[in-house]
């Protein structure tokens, strides 16, 4: 049984700091979300956003966190549009390599 469970709401940031320091300290076999009796899904918030189970979160923060959330998905968009330039240029370079060396090179570098 983790010794959070149920209080882990009752807790301030402090108090569950120490119990993270307990975990590391500790020859438990649970992976800290079951020790702080955490569903993975709530670990996963807490750790990406700092948002504790059961927490209500400001606006500004709400705001925040849509913001990173337009980024991330720009982001992402870059990424997938770089990724296909990168793609057909390497198809280009291939179409029109006279020597076998630019392929052999292409080849060894998975490209």
């Amino acid at each position: 049984m983790s010794p959070a469970c149920d209080i882990l709401s009752d807790m301030n940031r402090e108090e569950l700091d120490d119990l993270v320091d307990k975990w590391h300290d500790s020859d438990t076999k649970m992976s800290l979300h079951e020790y702080l009796g955490m569903s993975r899904e709530e670990y996963a918030v807490w750790t990406e956003f700092d948002i504790l189970p059961d927490e209500e979160i400001t606006r500004e923060k709400f705001l925040a966190l849509r913001s990173d959330a337009y980024r991330w998905a720009n982001d992402a968009d870059n990424y997938l549009t770089e990724n296909r330039r990168y793609k057909e240029a390497v198809s280009e370079l291939r179409a029109v390599a006279e020597d076998d060396w630019i392929t052999d090179i292409l080849d060894r570098n998975n490209v």
